[in-house]
């Protein structure tokens, strides 16, 4: 069972939301620049989120960063990320957000089982931006034996998700914490 994290089980995008709330003033007028550039497209996504993973990864030892993680378990879906997360044997998270805010954010939580992060983060000196294109390879790559899975089930809530169509078996659609589709994936078609 693989899950979208923003949107899907938790309510906003947790990356902006810490962008926003954990660096110094002058950090976040800087991030607020290069978000505004991102949204008409002077500057790409992939450089906003790779110099606000770095910002953020500086203050994860911060009390800041840890009280943004602890209160952000509160816009988290409880009962539906629970039901989501129970559907399957293994449960993967695929994220857009820095991989190690996801996993910080969902540690403070208890799902009675291991969740599994795949997202945003520095690898070998290269930042691996897991959005579009790019998070359909990444969730190839978050479950090793993706191709030996009987059935995927994936539950997101954008066109980017929506993306991950051809490879699962079943794909939900959901809004605010909640499915509001179910469409048969393309994989075992």
């Amino acid at each position: 069972m693989f899950i979208d994290f923003d949107g899907t089980i938790y309510a906003g995008d947790s990356f902006r939301d810490a962008c926003f709330s954990i660096p110094s003033v002058p950090q976040k007028f800087y991030l607020l620049f290069l978000h505004c550039f991102a949204v008409i497209r002077w500057v790409k996504l992939e450089t906003l989120k790779r110099v606000g993973t770095s910002i953020l990864l500086s203050h994860r030892e911060t009390e800041a960063y840890r009280k943004f993680v602890k209160t952000a378990e509160l816009k988290i879906w409880q009962d539906f990320a629970q039901q989501a997360i129970s559907s399957g044997d293994e449960a993967v998270v695929v994220t857009a957000s820095p991989e190690f805010l996801v996993d910080d954010i969902l540690s403070h939580v208890n799902f009675g089982k291991e969740i599994t992060v795949v997202g945003s983060k520095f690898q070998d000196s290269r930042f691996l931006h897991v959005f579009g294109e790019d998070k359909r390879h990444s969730f190839r790559l978050g479950y090793q034996a993706v191709e030996d899975l009987s059935e995927i089930h994936f539950w997101g809530d954008s066109d980017a998700d929506l993306r991950l169509l051809p490879y699962v078996d079943k794909f939900f659609l959901c809004t605010k914490g909640k499915v509001v589709q179910e469409i048969q994936g393309l994989r075992s078609l």
